[in-house]
């Protein structure tokens, strides 16, 4: 009796790698399959066939009709892993496009934002020298405004010494003035 991964009349049950080779030997085995069973009525017609013969061709039937099942879930299975396979390859393609689109994606993001913090760095820097140089206006204003206070306290005494000279002055001019009303009278 043959195995169901041996040779029996030429046709092989092992897993072949073609698909389309596969469906033919497939066929090839229904075919087989088809032709025992003819071959059984045919016999049963003559019915002058032993019934041992007869019992043995049905064993025989029915251990292919067996083995037929057990190599179509084989196939059934391989077919599946197959089908699993291409789908995990086809998902694993997929993530490999979308992965490296988003690694340009997140580059492109890095170098924005190596912009924005140099362009925020510079105006940091630009705000930094722009309140140093409001600092030393206001220093220099300040120091202006005392050098004013003090011009206009020295020209307040100075405006006071010369009020005080002229009002000395005048009251000296008075006197004298005053003194020769009185002679003239």
């Amino acid at each position: 009796m043959a195995s169901v991964l041996g040779i029996e009349d030429g046709f092989c049950f092992q897993e072949l790698e073609h698909p389309n080779q596969q469906r033919k030997e497939l066929n090839q085995l229904v075919d087989y399959s088809d032709n025992l069973a003819s071959a059984s009525s045919a016999f049963a017609c003559f019915g002058s066939l032993p019934v041992q013969i007869m019992q043995s061709l049905s064993s025989e039937l029915e251990k292919q009709r067996l083995e037929m099942d057990w190599f179509l879930q084989m196939e059934n299975k391989r077919l599946r892993r197959s089908i699993l396979e291409e789908e995990t390859r086809q998902k694993a393609l997929l993530m490999r496009k979308y992965e490296s689109r988003i690694k340009i994606l997140m580059l492109q993001k890095d170098e924005e934002l190596a912009f924005a913090r140099n362009k925020t760095r510079e105006l940091q820097d630009f705000l930094t020298r722009a309140e140093m140089e409001a600092k030393a206006w206001e220093k220099k204003a300040t120091e202006k405004e005392a050098i004013v206070s003090d011009l206009n306290n020295r020209l307040n005494q100075v405006k006071m010494k010369d009020d005080d000279a002229v009002s000395f002055c005048d009251s000296s001019s008075s006197s004298s003035s005053g003194r020769k009303v009185k002679k003239r009278l």
